[in-house]
Order: structure tokens, then C-alpha cells, then sequence
């Protein structure tokens, strides 16, 4: 049994040849919001409000700021993304004591934790496709029933002229599913 607690991060290892029988994700929206910040509201001090954006047709990623794991021996993690000046940034696990329920999204809110219910469950056969300095993992894929799951401590911005573009390492979890965003794979 693992005795790693959550103020103890972990290697992606602790999921190598595991069974994941439940995903619950804390996904963050792409754009939007309360307190969308720009040039006017900078000088006016108020805030405004746009749309929410949770998918793009350009985005092939689910996007979150850590993705709970339940293996089929009843122990829970938390993947998350670490992107620190004095840490080696990558894709890390904690233990947790559970997984958190599914919460709706408050209106405006930019965060919503659901189950991921397109993320396939039994063994998980990891591969890590990419890491960066001091060996952190930056990318990695887990195999699932034929599926692959991909990984990525990225995160995506909007500029300017409305195009996505992902920048990693960073802080969040992107996710995909053969290829594509897990609600587009099939």
C-alpha cells in the first residue's frame, strides 16, 4: 500500500498497470467569465462579464486544474500540474481521501468539477512521451482498453486575434482521447 499523502507529490508510475474505475476532473473554461479583465475595464475599474467558453472547435483538449483518479483498490489521486520557478514543472499525483462530487458551474464561474464520464476505465498501461529538466514528465499517455488518454502539463490561452494557443509546461491538465477533445473521440 502507498503512503504517499496529498502534501506529497508522486510520479505518474503509481497509475502503471493500475485499474481507474472513476475520473472526476475540475475543469477550467478556456475563456470568459466574471471579472473578464481588459484594456477598458483596467482604466474604468469595473469588471465585465462574456461568455463562459468551455470547448473550442480549435481546442482538441479538456483543460483543468486537476483531474481526480479512483483506482479499483479504493486509493485516490489527484493529477495535477506543478509549473514552479524552483521545482521541476510536470505532471505529478497526490493522494487524496476521496474524490470530490460533482459540482454545476455558478453562473460566470470559470471552474465546474464533473464526472468524465468519456474517459475510458480498467488497466492502465502508462507511457511518458516527453519529459523536461530534472526529469519531470511534461507529457504522457495512459492506454485504456485500446484507448489512449493523453496527458499534457499545458494549458491553453486565447490571444488577441481569437486563435488558441497551448503553452507548456504550465500549470493545468490538458486532456484528450485518441487524439481529440474526450467529448468529441467517439
Amino acid at each position: 500500500m502507498n503512503s504517499e499523502s496529498s502534501s506529497h507529490p508522486s510520479s505518474l508510475a503509481h497509475l502503471d498497470g493500475e485499474c481507474i474505475v472513476r475520473w472526476v476532473g475540475l475543469e477550467m473554461a478556456l475563456d470568459g467569465g466574471r471579472a473578464v479583465v481588459t484594456d477598458e475595464t483596467v482604466v474604468t475599474g469595473l469588471a465585465g462579464d462574456s461568455p463562459v467558453v468551455w470547448a473550442h472547435p480549435d481546442v482538441p483538449f479538456w483543460q483543468f486544474s486537476g483531474v481526480y483518479i479512483e483506482r479499483g483498490d479504493g486509493l485516490h489521486f489527484r493529477l495535477f500540474a506543478e509549473d514552479a520557478d524552483d521545482r521541476p514543472n510536470g505532471l505529478l499525483l497526490a493522494r487524496t481521501e476521496g474524490v470530490p462530487e460533482p459540482v454545476e458551474e455558478a453562473p460566470g464561474s470559470l471552474y465546474r468539477t464533473r464526472v468524465l464520464e468519456h474517459l475510458p476505465t480498467g488497466v492502465a498501461r502508462l507511457s511518458v512521451l516527453r519529459q523536461g529538466p530534472g526529469g519531470a514528465v511534461l507529457d504522457a499517455s495512459l492506454e485504456i482498453s485500446g484507448q489512449v488518454i493523453r496527458l499534457l502539463c499545458g494549458e491553453m490561452y486565447l490571444r488577441e486575434d481569437g486563435s488558441f494557443e497551448m503553452v507548456s509546461p504550465n500549470e493545468s491538465v490538458l486532456v484528450q482521447l485518441n487524439g481529440m477533445r474526450p467529448d468529441c473521440a467517439g
